[in-house]
């Protein structure tokens, strides 16, 4: 009798520390668990959280979106102004052009200032990002017709395609602390001190993925 009673405790004990185990996993023993790691339920624990996290996962991912953006324009632009054709072969285009970004980068940081105090963050931000877009799609379409039709100035010594890809280098490297300031300043103004810390790490990585 104190046999049985003791191997019915035993099991007890094992039945209970395996529906712990599997509860803590997610996966539950006999039935479904609201938090077992489905598509689904994490679609619907996210929708969950407060409008905070709403709003800075929705940054993080277009300072994610931002990022990926920059990095494919860096890569064309760099690939067109080191070209034979289209950029600059002489040793000194390259630090020339990297000494205008400087300055370009603060005209466009005025005209944000300027936006900022006119309309406010979120509406700034929009039209810098849509400044940013427009821009660079347009230097783009300008760089290939100009390339096409080989339209030069002064007696074809000045190639007008050189002139957009000296221009698109120097924006494609000045446009891009303009967006990413704005988006760490939104977080940083959402979260907390407290938060921030635990956080900014993680956002961080999640933006730089791609």
């Amino acid at each position: 009798m104190t046999i049985s009673a003791g191997a019915a405790a035993a099991d007890s004990v094992a039945s209970a520390s395996a529906a712990t185990v599997a509860t803590l996993r997610g996966v539950p023993v006999g039935g479904f668990s609201p938090y077992s790691p489905t598509p689904l339920n994490l679609v619907t624990r996210v929708m969950k959280l407060p409008p905070k996290a709403h709003s800075v996962m929705a940054m993080t991912s277009a300072m994610a979106l931002h990022f990926g953006g920059y990095e494919f324009a860096r890569s064309a632009n760099m690939a067109l102004f080191t070209s034979t054709q289209t950029g600059f072969t002489g040793p000194t285009a390259f630090p020339l052009a990297m000494a205008c970004v400087s300055p370009f980068s603060v005209i466009l940081l005025m005209g944000y200032g300027r936006e900022l105090e006119r309309n406010g963050p979120r509406v700034a931000l929009r039209h810098c990002t849509l400044l940013s877009i427009g821009v660079i799609s347009s230097l783009g379409i300008l760089i290939s017709y100009l390339e096409r039709n080989n339209i030069k100035l002064f007696g074809g010594k000045v190639a007008l395609a050189k002139v957009a890809v000296w221009s698109s280098f120097v924006f494609q490297n000045a446009y891009a602390h303009l967006l990413y300031t704005q988006h760490w300043s939104f977080i940083g103004s959402v979260l907390t001190p407290s938060q921030g810390a635990t956080w900014f790490a993680s956002i961080a990585g999640m933006s730089s993925i791609t």
